[in-house]
Order: structure tokens, then sequence, then C-alpha cells
């Protein structure tokens, strides 16, 4: 191969990985969609379900005359008012994917750098291409990196 053969060959290779990247945030776009999807239908049936659930119980308890069955509604209400609580939070995380964390490699690699410096004898020393980091690779990949 000559060295525009080469040249060539080196372009088509970075427009492959960036197409690549570009599929994979794509990915990931559609992935937090069909969780906020999941997540609103979800709030809609489980939690209308469970807040039924809850008078029922909180209305059983208030009309109970034995005082062992009151308590253990009582128990059973308490219960079902903390996965109440859990489960909308829990949707609520899902829909806002706050479970899709971004994490920032480059200012971590900078603050490792920070950090080191004049604390011992061992001084770390990082050095890249910040530019080519964010470019070529994806925000999952980055996240693999961090974590």
């Amino acid at each position: 191969m000559d060295e525009l053969e080469i040249k060539e060959k080196h372009k088509r290779e970075e427009e492959l990985l960036l197409l690549e990247n570009e599929m994979q945030e794509r990915q990931a776009e559609a992935i937090i969609e069909q969780r906020k999807r999941i997540s609103g239908d979800l709030h809609d049936d489980i939690s209308s379900s469970l807040a039924a659930l809850k008078y029922f119980i909180t209305d059983l308890k208030n009309n109970a005359g034995d005082a062992k069955v009151k308590n253990d509604l009582a128990s059973v209400e308490r219960e079902l008012s903390a996965i109440y609580d859990n489960t909308r939070n829990y949707l609520h995380r899902l829909n806002d994917n706050s479970y899709h964390l971004k994490y920032d490699l480059v200012k971590l690699l900078e603050e490792l750098q920070k950090r080191s410096e004049g604390l011992s004898a061992l001084n770390i020393n990082v050095q890249f291409d910040k530019a080519a980091v964010k470019k070529y690779l994806t925000e999952a990949q980055l996240n693999e990196l961090y974590i």
C-alpha cells in the first residue's frame, strides 16, 4: 500500500469509529426514552394500585374492633406506605434517568494530577489528548473508564 492508500484507510477507519460512537449514543437515547415510557406506565398502574390498597387497609384498620387485628393492620399499613414511597421514588428516578450518570473522565484525570502535586514524593503526570478523548469515546465508554 502506498501512503495515499494508508491515509484513506485511516480516514475510513476513523469515520467508521465515529459512526459506531454515534450509533451507540442513539441507542443510549432510545433506551432512555423506553425507560421513561415504562416508568410512566408503571407509575400509573402500580402507584394507583398501591394507593388504593393502602386506603383499603386503612379503612379495615379503622373499622376493626379487635385490638390485635387493628395492630396487625397498622403494621401492614406502615409496610405498604414504605413500599408505595419506595416504588414512587424508584419510578421517578427511572423516569428522570438519574441511573444514567455522566462522568467526566477528562476532569477526573486533571484533578488526579492536581491532587498528587506536592502531597508526596510520588507525582502523577497525566498526558492525553482531551479533544480525542471527547471525540472518539462514547459516553458509555467514558463512564466505564471513569468507574
